[in-house]
């Protein structure tokens, strides 16, 4: 009996070669192409299969494919695929055409067209079946699956008897068809669409198509036959299988003991017995499993089953290889669409896997791991229901190579390499933790599968970690970088004239560095010196100028540090004092401890009676202002305000003690302290801060205390036995001030006394001594007088409290440390009337803030130039004089473009009294037009710089928080000056205390001597006669005492004491007792006094305090030039208070007028941009004493305010004029004689030492002003109208047009006796740059080429060559010092380019160029001799080392030889031959 076959399997085997689905297309073409654009898999005619091709590609229109047939030719696409027009077909992307037609197999539809190879194929519903369109298409019959939706749905007619049309309307079921529009359904058509339960996976044009009957799992075949049947029945002949299946085999007999024996291709696989159902299972089938099966019974065999198993997976399975990083992917085909596939690795602990994802298309089926990592390499196992394949999967790694920390060092290469897997993989790098992840300064290079990446000057920032990318594979990769430089880089700070000292370290010792400053390599020369010490390199600057600021680099490898150098400018004071003690003072500041010093000082200047003294008194808190009287001379306000350092907020009150302690407070720490606070202080000493407990440590003095002030007539002052050290130096700030200072009551005087002498050869000054200054008496109608220094009682002795420290604090502070600081602040009030502006000029000084005072209600505008001394007009003219003033104490020079100054120190602030006067509308309108007014006064002048805001106020009606607003406007100005807390020595500060004490004491005035021994005390230690010397000229330059060099007796400790002197002499308030005098009379009209009415001027004005010192007083204030000696006479002048006489009648008294008789020289006039009245009193001083004569020849001299008539020879006849007006001083040579004048040589001589003289007057007065030489002609008004010498010498003609005279005078009939020097030192500058040229260009050059020919063969040699050299370059330096010399001299004598003619002008702009070539050449010469001597220096030591090598061996060769000797009689060694090689040896050492 036949078996019943239950299952049916068609298969049609693949063919060899599949081409790659769109997805894997391109994985393809790079695996197998090295191009992969010209990858293609195409059908081959000739080969009837599929064949991959990598020579190039084509591309195909509408409705063709590309095949081979020979080479790449057009065939018409399929009938199931389409390409219309717009798509283009290309052999390196596709096989196929490119759109496959559709199916029309959904529910209800059927083809209605098969379209062709441009177009798809259409569908209906089949309306046959009752189906309709669910949307109606575009054409009513038919739709495109491609453009619009056609879907179907079952239409049910309202008569069950209907059915549907073509037309899908409903219509009654008949024979006969209707009518429609649309075309019926064939067979044809209704048979043409997809079974529901089949599905095509694979096209027609792939030769495979596989039908699954379903369901596949449950199928088992069974064969069921009877005994009789058994040799010819059994299973069914065939069985298909798919693999994993169970193979049941059953076979019925009718006997149950019999055995039945199943068998595979002839071989026993089994057997059965004792049972009546015999059946073979197999689970799991494989392809193994495949065969010819039947069964034996009794010998008798049943028919064959031949059992076919089909694969599960219909692909194969190869090793899979990827590289790290790209995607890992499992690709297999199995047998049917519903089959599930799973993945697992073989020896996993977790053998589910993570990061992979799931696809399949149909059948097949694609298991990817997005980035595939080395431990995903391994066995997998690929698992379709029962069935499982293993898989071999290898991952190559991406990176060859392996990644370990990398080192470099700041500014070198840092540098990462790698491998990698290919050549066309790109390799990227990337910093963890950066903002930015990209990297700029990176340079990429590639060398087949090798990278570097290279950042070419590697920076510290440039550490970290960083991540070396390479397709989706990172490697993290650590970069250190060791910084180049070891040592710190801050910004340095240096007082001008300091060694200047840059410092740094490098990693390694075989660093080179180099240093630039501004740009430009730092050379070592005399003045700078470049160490090295292993890593430590040092750069020593010696005596830093202000020109060594700036930024400078230190350079090593290719990293640049830049270091900012600051050059502080000495304090003002310390500057202006001579190079010995310039120098000492930046030694001292290098060795000990230091200090910042502040202090306010305020100067009340102005009109008289325009309020400045109440002003002071409002700001001090002072409410009674109606008992002000005119100030006398100057009122100096002390101890009465001090400012806060911090806030500038003022404190108000009567302050015994002085700022001291607190700037130890700001030095030292509250460590420090401990040690030298008293440790017992009562409350009511604590309450006084004068005195110190009594403890068994201290005894105590009592002290006559002389100052006003003091709360108590005694105070205790400790006595410790034993001194305080030092403090140890703070970096905080210290201040230095006193309000009865004088800031600026110093003259840089010549020495007339040699003092340099050390401490212990310093003479007591006695007390009682007397100084004499002059012996001769002067007569006059009471008696012959001479002025000495009396004693009218015993000077008290010095107070030196042995525990200082514990005396400051006493004296000035608690024992805790003061929350704020303050800065003591003095009030200077200056008298304002014009007679005392000469002495005012003695105090004026740069670093203090000045009130000009003036009333509202005067109007601000200035008078044109006047004479002489005249007064002035209005109170314009007295702001205008106060600006000027003040601007000659500026502390920096005016740009050349004014209108773009900053603002310039000292500060003014302009005050504005009589506010009370104005209704407040009025106020603000009248504030307004004195603004306009000072606008025009002041306006398109620098001096305007100076004002810092302008106060109207009301000293009789405002508020005190007006002036208080007037205060903090006060402070904040001073904070912002340059001479705010200008840096001193610690030491200092207690020397002053001492000082301090001593004043306190009564002490106005002591000796060199006792100044010496107060600065030995034990707490200050000074001990070099020259730090004294140091210390007390800073102190006369700021004002805190008076001091001169060549008067070292006279010290004054007050300046106040001082001042009060001036005033008893400086001043037109004469006793009336004094009136009937004879020299009073004199000294009234025309400024002489004689030295016995000075003595009654000091004791009518000022009782006895300066009875005894008189003399010394005198010497003081010729000194200041207040008075002028009349040389060998017993008189002297009082310039400021000679008398007044109008200019034209001063003419008539000397006889300008009568031509006839009197010859004049032209004018010099040195216009000045302003000038000082004090100054015109300074240089007729000079005059005055240069041509008076001795007191037994006929004096002839004239002597008015503003106006000198001097005899400049014996006989009389020839005279000197000099004179002023408001910004001229003139000169001009008178002469009577008979005979001929020559005045060329006199007026040359004259100009040169009036210059001379003018420059030293404004250095020794620190003023800042400005002339040039202006000529006018010798009958000319000499004040206005003036013509300069620029535009004398400019002049293209030889005559110019006085605008006086209104005629013409020969230009150097005016100027050239006054210039006849001048241009000749002109002359004699011009000679030396073409002598120094041919020197330069010529002679040297020779001198050079004769040195080159010369060799050093031995050390005496070498030294003569550098003696020579050394020889050369002093001769050279002597050459350009002479050059710069005459230059300078030519530019003080107002000789220079300017200066000069057009014709001239041009020659001289040669000179000017060969100037510069000629200091070139001075700068190139030197650094070549500098050169050679460094040569002959080495070569020095060379020799000295060769020398010395050869003494060494002149000296040990006897003892070698003795040696040698001593070894050839009696050998060391036991063995002859032994013995001949040593003495051999020896004789070639030797």
């Amino acid at each position: 009996m036949l078996f019943k076959l239950m299952t049916l399997v068609h298969l049609c085997a693949a063919f060899p070669l599949k081409c790659p689905e769109a997805a894997q297309w391109r994985l393809r073409a790079n695996s197998h192409c090295a191009d992969s654009s010209k990858y293609s898999c195409l059908w081959d005619d000739n080969i009837k299969e599929y064949s991959e091709n990598c020579t190039r590609f084509d591309f195909q229109n509408a409705g063709r494919k590309s095949v081979l047939r020979g080479g790449i030719d057009a065939d018409e696409c399929s009938k199931e695929r389409y390409q219309p027009s717009g798509y283009t077909l290309y052999t390196n992307a596709s096989t196929n055409c490119i759109l496959l037609k559709s199916f029309c197999n959904e529910e209800g539809q059927v083809v209605y067209d098969h379209g062709n190879r441009t177009t798809d194929a259409t569908c209906i519903c089949n309306y046959r079946r009752g189906f309709a369109f669910l949307i109606k298409p575009n054409n009513p019959c038919y739709c495109k699956p491609s453009q619009e939706d056609c879907s179907c749905f079952l239409k049910i007619c309202s008569n069950s008897s209907h059915i549907l049309s073509p037309d899908y309307k409903c219509t009654i079921n008949s024979d006969l068809h209707p009518v429609t529009h649309c075309r019926a359904i064939t067979d044809e058509n209704d048979n043409s669409g997809r079974k529901p339960d089949v599905k095509e996976t694979f096209l027609k044009e792939d030769n495979v198509s596989v039908f699954v009957l379903e369901p596949w799992k449950e199928r088992s075949v069974n064969a069921i036959l009877s005994f009789s049947a058994f040799e010819n029945n059994g299973p069914e002949p065939e069985l298909n299988l798919i693999e994993g299946d169970t193979l049941i085999l059953q076979y019925m007999l009718p006997i149950k003991r019999l055995r039945l024996c199943f068998f595979k291709d002839d071989t026993l696989i089994a057997e059965t017995v004792n049972v009546k159902k015999h059946v073979l299972e197999k689970t799991n089938v494989t392809l193994g499993d495949q065969g010819n099966y039947f069964a034996k019974v009794c010998k008798i065999r049943s028919r064959i089953t031949k059992v076919t198993v089909q694969s599960m997976f219909t692909s194969e399975f190869n090793t899979i290889k990827c590289i790290e990083g790209e995607k890992l992917q499992f690709k297999c085909s199995v047998y049917s669409i519903d089959i599930n596939v799973e993945l697992s690795k073989v020896d996993a602990k977790d053998k589910q896997i993570g990061n992979i994802t799931m696809q399949r298309d149909g059948k097949d089926h694609c298991m990817t791991i997005q980035q595939a990592q080395l431990s995903d390499a391994g066995q997998y196992m690929m698992v379709a229901g029962n069935v499982q394949k293993p898989v071999t999967v290898t991952v190559a790694a991406m990176f060859t190579s392996e990644f370990n920390t990398i080192k470099c060092i700041e500014g070198e290469k840092l540098q990462f390499k790698c491998s990698v897997y290919s050549e066309d993989i790109n390799v990227e790098l990337s910093k963890v933790d950066a903002k930015d992840k990209q990297i700029g300064n990176i340079l990429m290079q590639r060398d087949g599968k090798d990278h570097c990446m290279t950042i070419q000057q590697a920076q510290l920032s440039d550490a970290g970690k960083y991540m070396i990318v390479a397709g989706n594979v990172k490697k993290p990769v650590t970069a250190t970088v060791a910084a180049m430089y070891t040592s710190e880089f801050r910004p340095m700070k240096c007082i001008e004239g300091e060694t200047l000292q840059l410092k740094c370290s490098v990693y390694s010792e075989d660093i080179n560095i180099e240093w630039y400053k501004d740009d430009t390599k730092v050379k070592q020369n005399k003045n700078i010196s470049i160490e090295i010490d292993g890593k430590d390199h040092c750069m020593t600057i010696q005596q830093a100028k202000l020109s060594d600021a700036g930024q400078y680099m230190v350079s090593a490898g290719n990293v640049e540090k830049q270091v900012t150098v600051t050059v502080e400018v000495l304090p003002e004071a310390i500057n202006r004092l001579p190079e010995k003690y310039r120098t000492r003072y930046i030694e001292l500041m290098q060795s000990t401890e230091v200090e910042k010093r502040y202090f306010v000082r305020i100067m009340i200047v102005g009109k008289e009676t325009v309020g400045k003294t109440s002003l002071v008194r409002r700001l001090l808190k002072e409410e009674k202002i109606d008992d002000v009287n005119s100030t006398d001379g100057l009122d100096i306000v002390v101890h009465r305000c001090k400012i806060n350092i911090d806030d500038g907020k003022w404190m108000i009150g009567n302050f015994t003690f002085d700022d001291r302690g607190d700037r130890i407070h700001r030095a030292v720490n509250k460590e420090s302290l401990k040690n030298y606070m008293p440790t017992n202080i009562s409350h009511e000493q604590s309450n006084t801060s004068s005195v110190i407990a009594s403890t068994d440590e201290f005894k105590h003095i009592e002290v006559q205390v002389k100052n006003r002030n003091d709360i108590s007539d005694t105070a205790t002052l400790s006595d410790l036995e034993t001194s305080t050290p030092m403090l140890k130096k703070k970096n905080e700030h210290l201040m230095d001030e006193e309000d009865s200072c004088l800031d600026n009551a110093s003259l840089a005087t010549k020495d007339t006394k040699d003092t340099d002498q050390t401490l212990e050869n310093i003479g007591k000054i006695e007390d009682e001594g007397n100084i004499k200054d002059d012996e001769n008496d002067i007569n006059n109608d009471t008696k012959d007088i001479s002025i000495e220094n009396k004693v009218t009682k015993k000077s008290l002795a010095l107070v030196k409290p042995l525990d200082l420290m514990s005396h400051v604090f006493s004296k000035t502070a608690t024992s805790n440390i003061p929350s704020s600081h303050y800065a003591l602040c003095g009030l200077w009030d200056f008298a304002g009337q014009k007679d005392f502006y000469a002495t005012h000029q003695t105090f004026l000084t740069s670093s203090a803030i000045y009130l000009v005072v003036a009333d509202m209600a005067d109007e601000i505008f200035r008078e044109g130039r006047k004479h002489c001394f005249e007064d002035f007009q209005n109170v314009g003219e007295y702001v205008d004089f106060w600006f000027d003033t003040i601007h000659c104490h500026r502390t920096i020079e005016p740009r050349v473009n004014e209108s773009s100054i900053d603002h310039i120190d000292p500060p003014v602030i302009l005050v504005l009294t009589g506010k009370d006067k104005y209704k407040k509308d009025e106020e603000k309108k009248r504030k307004n037009d004195l603004q306009t007014q000072l606008d025009k006064v002041l306006g398109y002048q620098s001096k305007y710089h100076h004002l810092r805001s302008i106060f109207c106020l009301s000293n009789t009606t405002d508020p005190y928080n007006e002036f208080e607003k007037l205060q903090d406007e006060i402070s904040t100005k001073v904070r912002e000056m340059k001479t705010w807390g200008e840096t001193m020595p610690l030491k200092w500060i207690l020397l002053e205390h001492l000082i301090e004490i001593n004043k306190d004491n009564g002490k106005n005035f002591i000796n060199l001597s006792e100044m010496a021994d107060l600065a030995k005390h034990s707490s200050i230690n000074i001990l070099d006669i020259e730090d004294v010397k140091l210390f007390l000229c800073f102190q006369h330059e700021v004002g805190s005492l008076i001091y001169f060099e060549d008067i070292p007796d006279f010290i004054i400790l007050k300046p106040k004491w001082l001042v009060d002197a001036f005033r008893c002499l400086v001043s037109d308030r004469i006793d009336d007792k004094l009136q009937h005098r004879t020299d009073s009379t004199k000294f009234v009209q025309n400024g002489q006094i004689s030295e016995s009415l000075i003595l009654e001027l000091f004791k009518s004005k000022c009782e006895s305090q300066f009875s005894d010192q008189i003399g010394n007083l005198v010497r003081v204030m010729e000194k200041f030039d207040i008075l002028v000696k009349v040389d060998k006479t017993s008189s002297y002048i009082v310039p400021s208070m000679m008398p007044f006489l109008p200019f034209s009648e001063v003419c008539n008294l000397v006889g300008l007028e009568n031509q006839n008789k009197c010859k004049r020289t032209s004018w010099l006039c040195l216009k000045f941009t302003f000038l000082p009245p004090a100054f015109f009193n300074h240089v007729s001083v000079w005059f005055i004493k240069k041509y008076s004569k001795p007191e037994n020849q006929k004096q002839s001299m004239m002597l008015f305010r503003g106006i000198c008539v001097l005899d400049i020879d014996q006989s009389g006849c020839k005279k000197l004029l000099v004179t002023m007006s408001t910004d001229i001083i003139a000169i001009q040579l008178l002469s009577f004689s008979t005979g001929k004048t020559d005045f060329i040589n006199r007026c040359s001589n004259i100009y040169e030492d009036l210059i001379e003289q003018v420059q030293a007057i404004t250095k020794r007065y620190r003023m800042t002003i400005f002339y040039e030489p202006h000529f006018k002609c010798s009958s000319g008004q000499y004040f206005k109208d003036t013509i300069s010498y620029k535009d004398l010498k400019s002049s293209t003609d030889l005559e110019y047009l006085c605008l006086q005279h209104k005629e013409p005078h020969q230009c150097k009939e005016i100027y050239l006796p006054w210039m006849n020097n001048a241009e000749k030192i002109w002359q004699d500058y011009k000679d030396l740059l073409h002598h120094d040229m041919h020197f330069l260009t010529e002679e040297l050059t020779q001198w050079l080429s004769d040195c080159d020919k010369t060799i050093s063969e031995n050390l005496q040699e070498a030294q003569i060559n550098l003696d020579k050299i050394k020889a050369m370059l002093e001769r050279i330096s002597g050459m350009k010092q002479t050059l710069n010399n005459t230059a300078k001299r030519c530019g003080i004598l107002g000789v220079n380019i300017d200066n000069l003619s057009n014709e001239e002008a041009q020659e001289e702009i040669n000179d000017n160029r060969l100037a510069e070539k000629i200091d070139d050449k001075f700068k190139v010469t030197t650094d070549e001799l500098e050169k050679r001597m460094d040569s002959i220096r080495d070569t020095i030591l060379q020799l000295e080392l060769v020398d010395k090598r050869r003494s060494d061996v002149d000296s040990s060769l006897p003892i070698k030889k003795k040696e040698s000797k001593q070894i050839e009689e009696t050998p060391v060694k036991p063995h002859a031959n032994d013995a001949v090689i040593e003495q051999h040896n020896l004789r070639v050492r030797v």
